[in-house]
Formats: structure tokens, sequence, C-alpha cells
């Protein structure tokens, strides 16, 4: 049998729905350890591993009865809630349903990792060794999928005079992408495939590598590109490398720009965020099914 902890003042669940609903309170529990240093979103997420309990010890914990059934495998839920998670995230019962709105995130959860610290944040950590792999996301030190831009979206790219802006705009709409979320001004955190964990990176590094690679994949699209003659050919590539060599060299354009970038991840945030939660939540509702 397994029951869930808050971490926070020690509340005991059985239910992990409970637990959330506790967790998302807009007046939050008290933390009892006063020696916690714990980020909020850790704490958050160890509340909801589930613990087993010990042969032997007595926890008062009141069983719901389980009154909803899943028509396609049988299994019993105590609440919609947890039913309309398993239709969606199971792989053995997954189906359509009119009444799942697929892009719903608790906001709650999505302020929690906003007020992330600037420690570095190993996943498998925060959701207790469950084996965690970001599959669905490109680490941060990898080339960005470019496979949602079509061949005629990168011809307008190569031609607009914001080129750099609107690559990044375009690459941030594969999810696969929206691997960067910024804190603050100065601090952020970025996910790192080969460590598979997000780690903290200062603003401005962000912001310089983003260049380095829109920069590449600009020239990689003038390469691939048809139906470009040379003499447009050669303008463009003179072009980008004159607004990257820009961007490196004079402080007042590197400002200008940063800004620029800055708004275009922050437009994005909410998503970067939700990709994270998503990724975390899905492989916990996944256990829970096994």
């Amino acid at each position: 049998m397994f029951y869930f902890q808050c971490r926070r003042c020690e509340y005991i669940s059985k239910q992990k729905i409970d637990m959330k609903r506790h967790l998302d309170k807009v007046n939050k529990c008290k933390i009892i350890d006063e020696n916690n240093n714990k980020l909020d979103t850790q704490l958050y997420f160890e509340s909801l591993a589930p613990n087993k309990i010990d042969s032997g010890l007595d926890i008062n914990i009141e069983i719901k009865e389980k009154k909803l059934c899943c028509e396609k495998c049988n299994m019993k839920f105590a609440n919609k809630s947890n039913l309309n998670r398993h239709i969606k995230n199971s792989k053995s019962c997954k189906k359509i349903s009119e009444n799942l709105n697929n892009n719903i995130v608790d906001n709650k959860i999505i302020n929690n990792i906003q007020n992330i610290g600037v420690q570095n944040i190993n996943i498998n950590n925060i959701v207790n060794n469950f084996n965690i792999n970001v599959k669905s996301l490109r680490g941060f030190e990898e080339e960005w999928n470019t496979s949602n831009i079509t061949e005629e979206m990168r011809k307008n790219l190569l031609f607009s005079d914001t080129r750099f802006t609107n690559t990044l705009k375009n690459i941030l709409e594969n999810d696969e992408n929206l691997n960067v979320i910024l804190k603050d001004e100065s601090t952020g955190i970025v996910y790192k495939f080969k460590n598979d964990e997000y780690e903290a990176m200062h603003v401005k590094d962000i912001l310089d590598i983003s260049m380095d690679k829109i920069y590449k994949h600009l020239r990689d699209f003038l390469k691939e590109a048809i139906n470009i003659d040379n003499k447009d050919n050669e303008s463009i590539i003179n072009e980008i490398d004159k607004k990257y060599y820009d961007y490196k060299d004079n402080l007042k354009i590197k400002k200008d720009v940063n800004s620029y970038l800055k708004c275009i991840f922050n437009d994005n945030k909410n998503k970067s965020v939700e990709k994270f939660i998503e990724t975390i939540d899905e492989k916990i509702i996944l256990n829970d099914d096994k």
C-alpha cells in the first residue's frame, strides 16, 4: 500500500489527487522544518512521489471508494480527474474525448516553476528517482528541430529584414525546442539532454548561444534553398553575416537584439513551463498505471 506525504507540513493523503489539491491551495501550508532550503518546485514533486507503507506502520488515511470505471480496461478511479488523466496518458486506453482539454495546465504549478531559483534542477531527483528521460525535448546544447519550417517559410525568412528574430519565433513553435525558461533579467534555466537535467545559465549566455544557433540555421537554410539566384544568394549571405557580426561586436546592437530575443522567449515561457510539467506529470501517471 502507498501513501503521499506533503514535504512542507507532513499532511498525509492516500490519493495523489488529494495531495495535489492540498499543494495547490492559494494559502500554502507552513513548512515545518525550519532547516528546509529546498525549492517550492522540488517540495511539490517530492510530495507527489508515492511512499510505501511499512508493515506495522499505522497511518490514518481515509480511503475513498472508487466508483468511476474506464470503459476500455475496467480500471476504477475515485474521481473524474484521475479517470480523464488515465484516458489521456495510458498507452493501452488512450482515446479521444471531447471533454478533455489537452492544453490545460495548472497555473499554480506554472507559478512555482517560474519562481525557480538558479540551482541546477535534476528532474530525476525532483520526482524521487522516477527514471524520467525527457526524450520529447531537444537539449539546449543541440541544434533546434526546424522540421516545422517549410521550404517556403525558410525562403521568406531569408528575405526578411528581421530574419533572426522571426527565425527564433518559428523555431519555438516546435514543442521540441521549448527548452529555455528565463527566470528574470539575469538568470534562466535550460534543459541539457546530455545530463538529463535543467541547468542554471546566465541570460546573456543563453542569448549569445541562441544567436549562434540562429545564425547557423539561417546559413543552412540558404545552402538548402532552391530557386534563389546567385546574386540574391550572395546578398543574403552578406546581410546574414553582417547582422551576426554586428551583434557580436556592437554592444548597442547586442542590447537591442537581446531585448527582442528575451521577449520571444518570454512569450513562450508558459509553453516551456507546460512542457516541463507535462513531461514530469505524464511519467508519474504512467508509473501509476503500471
